[in-house]
């Protein structure tokens, strides 16, 4: 069975990344949340349904909490 990638820090993640992120959320009218177990969440436009996004190495997990909502807040921010 494969395993899962490990959680990731915010200091992993390329900026452009995460613009990237926030720029499809906002144009595409995606809702985006935190999620359970450090996990970022999407809303599905078609189903309503919430799932964990996926960062480039594959991981859906941050390391921490405060990693998690450092970079929702600069996807989410106005």
């Amino acid at each position: 069975m494969k395993s899962l990638p490990p959680p990731v820090t915010a200091a992993s993640l390329m900026p452009e990344w995460i613009a990237l992120v926030r720029e499809i959320a906002r144009r595409e009218g995606h809702a985006v949340r935190a999620g359970a177990g450090n996990t970022i969440e999407v809303q599905s436009i078609n189903t309503g349904v919430f799932h964990p996004i996926a960062m480039p190495t594959g991981a859906t997990e941050f390391t921490t909490a405060a990693e998690r909502d450092f970079v929702l807040e600069k996807i989410t921010r106005p």
